[in-house]
């Protein structure tokens, strides 16, 4: 996915990528939520309200269920 389809996919507005990181606010609510899990569970000493195109990959790849290999991912 590109970094637009990311971003369209997790807040939900078909416009231009502003900037690299997706703020919270501008999130809908499910991937707020999902964020908010996966930010306190993976880094919690790490908490931010912004979102990289990395992770908002990885929220979708969740929300749609899709296999993740996560080896690749780390690697």
């Amino acid at each position: 996915m590109t970094p637009e389809e990311v971003w369209k996919e997790v807040t939900g507005a078909d416009m231009t990528v502003p900037s690299t990181l997706i703020c919270h606010r501008d999130m809908i609510a499910f991937f707020r939520m999902v964020h908010l899990i996966i930010v306190w569970d993976v880094a919690p000493k790490h908490h931010l309200s912004e979102l990289s195109f990395e992770r908002g990959l990885l929220l979708v790849m969740v929300a749609r269920r899709t296999p993740i290999d996560l080896l690749a991912l780390i690697v």
